[in-house]
């Protein structure tokens, strides 16, 4: 048996194949574990799945955003080998197997982690007793038990620059890891917990330090991003990383939650080699955060991003426009609180209604209403490909806040980002 896992071609992306895909690299790694031949491939565009016609199964994934392009190679491959079953799975296929099996591009859908299911799928295609839907009974207990990616079925660059000011601390190629599954916050935007759960699992930091020093000890990447919910939730724990990660001569950055970032994790942070962390702010009124249920003000955010300032780490904040609860004064807040936070690099995202979301599942409840689910609309990010060129796109909601009208919320929208652009903080990674 010969498996394909291939990557969804993201060209509207500012930097193309910036990260390899962790989750389908933990599968193709069982797989090869138990002595399957394996291919990872890293498509540039639709028309490359042509080329995969020495697979006997073809693996995909991707996240809502990426749907609709998955879709379409799914198609492109099926049109000239209709006989080579295509498993889909991750995120977008948990959240919405049903609908994603009415699209009948798949021959078999996983819903939850993989890592548990995919020796059935595949066995299943060696007996020709092929299912449609496979389902993980339960989030898997322990972590460590998982086997390492394996790095050497991906050639060439796994991971490009990771720093928004454009640093490059150790190089410029890049590896990434994940040290937990889950996130214990509830923030109405998020789809993690249809994919985890509201439960955190960690894998332990013995474990992480072991993967790391894989990594060191294989290639000369110096740059690691870990790409946790959020690494900072168990303080406990980040230190512990902290601590024995230092050990390498290495430079990464991470995600965390502002309010969690008092002085002694900072200081932890820094010792460990941390650089750069991405803070989730959303937003500078705090009743968007509250609408959100994002359970911290904005007093405690402004606290811990200085807390990580001053110890020297650089803070990108992250930042939604088009949110439900926006009001018509909630960009002039924002654009406030981001001079008052005094970060140099910002991104912006449009909100989108992510499946598997609260705000999804009931839009009413955040007094909302979701405009259109043709995700075509959803993947521009402000940016679309015009003649080959990466081009600001007109913002067109695709969720309209009952607060505004719809050209209000493009008003907040444009003002919002014109601010940011104008002030030089615009980060595009």
């Amino acid at each position: 048996m010969r498996i394909v896992f291939a990557e969804t071609p993201s060209p509207w992306l500012v930097t193309v194949k910036a990260q390899v895909s962790l989750g389908m690299l933990y599968l193709a790694t069982i797989l090869e574990h138990n002595s399957y031949d394996v291919r990872y491939e890293r498509p540039d565009s639709v028309d490359d799945f042509t080329g995969y016609g020495d697979a006997d199964i073809l693996c995909l994934g991707g996240t809502s955003l990426e749907y609709p392009t998955t879709l379409e190679c799914a198609r492109k491959f099926k049109a000239s080998f209709p006989d080579v079953p295509i498993f889909f799975g991750g995120v977008h296929a948990t959240a919405l197997y049903a609908d994603v099996a009415g699209d009948k591009a798949f021959d078999a859908i996983c819903v939850g982690e993989g890592e548990d299911v995919i020796l059935n799928m595949v066995r299943d295609v060696e007996l020709g007793e092929l299912e449609m839907l496979y389902t993980a009974d339960k989030p898997i207990a322990d972590l460590d038990t998982i086997p390492f990616p394996h790095r050497s079925l991906v050639e060439g660059v796994h991971g490009k620059s990771l720093f928004s000011l454009g640093e490059q601390y150790k190089g410029t190629e890049s590896e990434s890891i994940i040290t937990s599954r889950g996130c214990p916050n509830r923030c109405a935007f998020c789809a993690s917990k249809s994919m985890w759960g509201r439960h955190i699992r960690y894998r332990s930091v013995d474990n992480v330090i072991d993967e790391v020093r894989g990594i060191v000890e294989s290639s000369d990447v110096r740059q690691i991003g870990v790409w946790d919910d959020t690494l900072t939730v168990n303080k406990k724990r980040c230190i512990e990383f902290c601590n024995k990660v230092a050990e390498f001569d290495i430079a990464w950055k991470c995600l965390g939650r502002a309010a969690s970032l008092d002085k002694e994790l900072c200081a932890a942070l820094v010792r460990g080699g941390c650089k750069e962390i991405g803070l989730g702010f959303e937003s500078g009124d705090q009743r968007v955060l509250d609408f959100l249920h994002k359970d911290v003000s904005v007093g405690a955010m402004l606290q811990g991003s200085n807390n990580a300032m001053d110890a020297g780490i650089n803070v990108r904040g992250l930042f939604m426009v088009g949110t439900p609860g926006e009001q018509v004064d909630t960009s002039e807040l924002t654009n406030d609180y981001i001079d008052e936070l005094g970060i140099n690099a910002v991104s912006l995202f449009l909100f989108t209604p992510l499946p598997g979301s609260p705000i999804w599942d009931d839009p009413a409840e955040f007094n909302c209403e979701i405009l259109t689910k043709d995700f075509t609309k959803y993947n521009e990010y402000g940016y679309i490909m015009e003649n080959g060129k990466k081009t600001r796109h007109v913002f067109e909601p695709v969720v309209h806040n009952k607060f505004l009208t719809l050209d209000q919320m493009k008003d907040n929208v444009e003002r919002m980002r014109s601010y940011i652009e104008n002030t030089n903080r615009m980060n595009k990674g």
